[in-house]
């Protein structure tokens, strides 16, 4: 299973991509909860969330292969979970931050505030939105991971062909 996130050679079938989907998702959900109980520690882990990018692509390089595609695929898939993540945070925004946010914007647009104010008053809502962006980031993952698997073919034997 570690080879599955360490090299971008051989394949991967449908439960096997789910499976390191999931692990790779409930890591980066742990490192994402870390900032809501100590901020310092969740910047640093946002800093270190960034290693988790290298297994997300082996483990979906290999699973395109499996579907008989190109690894260059990914990239569709990038940009719809970066479609999700976009429209799921637009909501978690409007729905935790609404009016708040939305006087912040119109006093920065109007030039009532200043650049700092601005930023002031984002960092000020960060701690209350926290949770409801890490639940979506995490979402939007699982989301992905499974539009993904569905749209990619699989062999009829359903296991890796490097097994």
């Amino acid at each position: 299973m570690n080879n599955d996130f360490l090299s971008p050679n051989g394949q991967l079938g449908s439960a096997e991509f789910i499976r390191a989907g999931f692990i790779l998702i409930l890591i980066g959900a742990a490192f994402g909860m870390t900032k809501i109980i100590n901020p310092n520690l969740g910047a640093m882990f946002g800093v270190l969330s960034i290693f988790l990018l290298y297994p997300w692509v082996c483990i979906w390089i290999k699973r395109l292969r499996h579907g008989e595609q190109s690894g260059w695929m990914i990239f569709l898939y990038i940009l719809i979970y970066g479609v999700i993540l976009l429209i799921g945070v637009f909501i978690v925004i409007i729905m935790f931050g609404g009016s708040e946010f939305s006087t912040l914007i119109q006093d920065k647009v109007s030039g009532n505030i200043s650049q700092a104010e601005y930023i002031k008053g984002i960092e000020a809502m960060a701690p209350d939105l926290a949770l409801p962006i890490t639940i979506t980031g995490l979402l939007s993952s699982l989301l992905t991971l499974f539009i993904a698997d569905k749209t990619i073919p699989s062999h009829k034997d359903g296991h890796s062909l490097d097994q």
